[in-house]
């Protein structure tokens, strides 16, 4: 004999499943966004780098 599972267990299983989704969703957007900031700061540091090693060069050239 079969069993019919009742209409409310068949939503229930449908909402979470919809709810998963929207986890990974959110989840995939936040990663996209770490990542960009991660490059984002990377570069910059670089930038950095650049303007002190340019400043240090000055201060070399101009003597004491």
């Amino acid at each position: 004999m079969e069993t019919k599972k009742p209409a409310r267990q068949k939503a229930r299983r449908r909402e979470s499943g919809a709810a998963l989704i929207m986890t990974l969703f959110i989840v995939g957007v936040l990663t996209i966004l770490v990542v960009g900031f991660l490059s984002t700061m990377q570069t910059e540091r670089q930038a950095a780098g650049a303007y002190e090693s340019s400043q240090r060069t000055k201060l070399v050239a101009q003597g004491p």
